[in-house]
């Protein structure tokens, strides 16, 4: 189970696998801190997606 709490003080809990939290971790990119950055990586994310998708 991960526990992990809203901004307005709720409680939620998560379930999960070992695979798939070891997955987020190893393929995830990091954080850019900034609304942009996260944009572009998730525009870089979408375009490798889209190729593998073309490939099948």
């Amino acid at each position: 189970f991960i526990y992990y709490a809203s901004s307005d003080t709720r409680m939620h809990v998560a379930t999960s696998t070992i695979d798939k939290l070891v997955d987020y971790c190893l393929h995830t990119p990091a954080d850019g801190y900034r609304s942009a950055a996260s944009v572009e990586s998730l525009k870089k994310q979408i375009a490798k997606n889209l190729a593998i998708l073309e490939m099948k």
